[in-house]
């Protein structure tokens, strides 16, 4: 359930505020949202995998191995400034976003414990909480332009900063014991290759089409896409009850595929006309 949260309220989120503010705020509001998420990218640098595997071999380094990753990876959030201005980014919006990623960033580097002590209940609430308070924001016109939106969203992730220091604490914040090692950069290059390639499969067609279209049409495929990428999530989410079949099919009929098949072309059937209507119906003409 963790992992379905997320996009659900991706889709939502932009969905409602795009009905609010226009297509045309929303999709200059995703450039800025593709760049943050780019530098976001590749300061993780494949941290959660990494970190995972040295956790599971040395438990009881959970927060010096925590707080090297974090050190270690923070300063590749400078490529990020660097490239704007080079790209001819106004200054102040440069900072703007370069501030969103420092939070971003931070906020997820505490997945991996997020994952590894199972405190998802908290992580949903986060994830939910985050939702309300920019839709909240947005509704009571508080926010109306697009450097509003960044502000709100560096808050945000702000808090969930602050939520997740408080949860694990006894983790990772005790002491400090954790020193900046760029060694751990090599160590961690292939999971940050396969996330790279998973990002490039998945995200790629947004940031060309957000290289060519005007605002509103990006605001309108970023959408459809959201939606697109929620039902895929529904789907996934769904069928993991039959996944185990999988591994059962050389002892077992292979009938065991039928559920999983049938289940995947009702999900299929009833979200992508769903989509359409819903995204038809926006007053704004969303998309």
């Amino acid at each position: 359930m963790y992992y379905l949260v997320q996009p659900i309220h991706n889709a939502l989120l932009a969905l409602v505020v795009a009905r609010i503010l226009g297509p045309s705020v929303w999709g200059a509001f995703v450039v800025n949202l593709l760049a943050v998420q780019l530098g976001a990218l590749l300061a993780d640098w494949g941290s959660r995998e990494w970190l995972m595997r040295e956790v599971s071999l040395g438990p009881s380094r959970l927060g010096m191995l925590w707080q090297t990753s974090l050190m270690s990876r923070l300063p590749l959030l400078l490529l990020l400034p660097v490239a704007l201005l080079v790209l001819g980014w106004d200054p102040p919006r440069v900072g703007l976003c370069s501030a969103w990623a420092l939070a971003l960033t931070l906020a997820r580097s505490f997945d991996v414990l997020v994952v590894y002590r199972g405190r998802f209940t908290a992580a949903c609430a986060l994830e939910l909480a985050a939702v309300a308070a920019i839709v909240a924001l947005v509704w009571s016109s508080l926010v109306t332009s697009v450097d509003g939106l960044i502000v709100a969203a560096i808050l945000v992730a702000s808090a969930r900063v602050a939520v997740y220091a408080v949860l694990f604490a006894s983790d990772v914040l005790m002491q400090l014991a954790g020193a900046l090692r760029p060694s751990v950069l090599l160590e961690s290059k292939s999971f940050f290759l396969m996330g790279f390639s998973g990002w490039l499969s998945s995200r790629i067609d947004v940031y060309v089409v957000a290289a060519v279209l005007a605002e509103e049409d990006l605001a309108r495929y970023q959408i459809l896409m959201g939606f697109l990428v929620m039902a895929q999530a529904v789907a996934g989410w769904s069928l993991q009850p039959f996944v185990k079949g999988l591994y059962r099919l050389a002892a077992g009929p292979r009938s065991a595929l039928m559920p999983m098949a049938l289940l995947g072309l009702l999900v299929t059937a009833l979200s992508v006309p769903t989509i359409f209507f819903v995204l038809a119906s926006a007053p704004t003409g969303v998309p």
